[in-house]
């Protein structure tokens, strides 16, 4: 039922997706690829179970085994913006971005979206141009719009009430 959306899968099909992906990478060990998919979706499994300080050993592994595949950057630094450590955060989802570069389709764009979304949280002025990248790579992603418009709202030197304005009812379209 919920094979469509893997956001809602319960803990039940998230943990046989946790061991499945050890598995595959216990008995794949030298396929560098796919290993590296299975620890990426390991470490994503797990932080929908909130084990946390396992994810991001997964994620940790995968970039080892590929150093670039951006979106296990931007997942790690998801990974510990969520448990606090922002420096990381920001290192690994600015690593993250940097990497998926101007490819245009939308899983690069969320790369660019989740980098400008922790520089707003940390009232950085630079989530202006990186929200610019997200949109330029694609410019249905709702999220990006809505972050635009934040951005335009929330930090001194970007204010302009009415693009924010005109953002918002882009995303609500």
């Amino acid at each position: 039922q919920n094979q469509d959306r893997p956001d809602q899968a319960g803990d039940e099909a998230l943990n046989e997706a946790e061991v499945f992906a050890s598995r595959v990478v216990q008995l794949a060990p030298k396929n560098m690829e796919t290993s590296v998919k299975a620890l990426g979706l390991q470490g994503v499994a797990l932080r929908r179970l909130k084990r946390y300080p396992e994810a991001i050993g997964a994620m940790k592994r995968a970039i080892e085994l590929d150093p670039r595949a951006y979106h296990n950057w931007s997942n790690l630094g998801a990974l510990y913006a969520m448990t606090g450590d922002l420096v990381e955060a920001e290192r690994c989802l600015r690593e993250g971005a940097t990497r998926a570069g101007s490819e245009r389709d939308k899983w690069h764009a969320a790369a660019w979206r989740n980098l400008a979304t922790l520089e707003l949280f940390l009232q950085m002025n630079e989530a202006g141009e990186h929200i610019g990248k997200a949109l330029e790579a694609y410019d249905e992603d709702v999220l990006a719009w809505v972050i635009q418009a934040r951005i335009r709202l929330e930090l001194k030197d970007q204010l302009n009430f009415r693009k924010a304005l005109d953002d918002a009812k882009y995303a609500d379209r």
